[in-house]
């Protein structure tokens, strides 16, 4: 029987599935021409209310469409904002993922905090009261993909947002198995943002696998395995943090539910080894990533545009926007990707190909839009 996969952006765990071999059935925002062309089904559920998780009449429509047509459910991005809707995958079926008491553990700033100072983690101080003094950021909570974190001192606090000080360091990414007392690392991977206007901290891209010095390798790896014992975390999981050049660590968040790294490691079998680390089987030790470096990154529309029919999409492009499908000005069009034998030769060869890639669809492939709103791409802040 099929695999039932819910997310803001499914496409890159539907490719995970594909090389597994696994059928799958998909609930997300965009439902894009790759994700279409991969899934046995592809249904389109709106965002809720604040533009985050899912419209939950929609997604309760759409559980009950697909009612007995899966085995198992695997969650990505768009759940740990609204934990309840955790809870309603649950009661469609077996959930292939952290279980609820583990996203709130995690997606809890205070709670979070509570936990990393338990392991002895560096953690920026976070505050629920608007700072008075500058070096804050204000972030939603359960946010993702960064689209939602701005300067504490831009504008006046939100509802459901809280405060966490600014720090320095190279971002990092860790990708890592679970089986709810172990972890074994995947692989590590570089970020970077794309700001805009409204989004200083908006999500860019990420290229790995990085290497790193065997020290900060060895501490990052041993920092994944007390998060899983002291939280319980499963499957595949993402660790965000800053290092410093003197290689310090300071723990960012904790994604609990694959992200966007698994794009770059598409070499391991990712689907297999996050449905086994659930059933309690891990991968062995050290997993060796291929040689190649990757990188992808988010290509966001500067303007509104209408993606013509027709459109020649490189292959070395993904999520790719449904011909005739409107696209709002900041949201995205679709992911990019380059690959070569260092991260820095995948990250220029990467900015040649958007730069290449927006000049066609500005000059006159795509078709500009005027004031126009109707769109299922109008989020800018999609998560990862």
């Amino acid at each position: 029987m099929a695999s039932l996969i819910v997310a803001y952006s499914a496409r890159a765990l539907v490719q995970a599935a594909a090389r597994a071999g696994e059928p799958v059935h998909v609930i997300d925002w965009f439902a894009d021409e790759d994700t279409r062309a991969l899934a046995v089904t592809c249904h389109v559920v709106p965002p809720g209310k604040a533009g985050s998780g899912f419209a939950r009449v929609a997604l309760d429509g759409a559980l009950s469409e697909l009612a007995g047509r899966f085995d198992k459910i695997v969650y990505g991005a768009g759940i740990e904002g609204r934990p309840a809707l955790l809870a309603r995958l649950e009661r469609a079926g077996r959930v292939f993922g952290n279980p609820l008491s583990v996203l709130k553990l995690t997606k809890d700033p205070a709670a979070l905090s509570d936990l990393l100072t338990r392991i002895g983690a560096n953690h920026p101080e976070i505050s629920f009261n608007r700072p008075d003094t500058s070096g804050w950021l204000s972030k939603r909570v359960g946010g993702s993909g960064g689209g939602h974190v701005t300067w504490a001192d831009e504008g006046s606090g939100r509802a459901g947002h809280y405060y966490q000080r600014a720090v320095a360091g190279t971002g990092m990414s860790v990708l890592f198995a679970a089986d709810g007392a172990k972890a074994v690392v995947l692989g590590f991977s570089e970020q970077w943002t794309s700001p805009s206007r409204t989004s200083p901290f908006r999500y860019g891209g990420c290229a790995g696998p990085i290497d790193l010095d065997d020290a900060i390798a060895a501490a990052l790896a041993s920092l994944c395995g007390r998060l899983t014992a002291e939280a319980g975390l499963v499957g595949l999981n993402g660790l965000d943090c800053l290092i410093t050049p003197d290689g310090d660590i300071t723990v960012i968040e904790i994604n609990p539910r694959p992200g966007a790294a698994i794009d770059l490691l598409d070499d391991l079998n990712l689907w297999q080894i996050h449905i086994n680390a659930i059933s309690g089987q891990l991968p062995p030790y050290p997993v060796r990533p291929s040689r190649t470096k990757r990188a992808a990154c988010v290509l966001y529309a500067d303007q509104p545009l209408i993606v013509p029919s027709g459109f020649a999409w490189p292959d070395w492009t993904a999520d790719r926007t449904v011909a005739g499908q409107a696209i709002a000005k900041a949201a995205p069009i679709c992911t990019v990707f380059a690959e070569a034998d260092l991260v820095s030769h995948s990250r220029e060869l990467l900015e040649k190909r958007t730069r290449s890639l927006y000049k066609r669809l500005t000059d006159g492939d795509a078709v500009p839009l005027v004031l126009s709103n109707d769109t299922s791409h109008t989020d800018p802040s999609v998560a990862v």
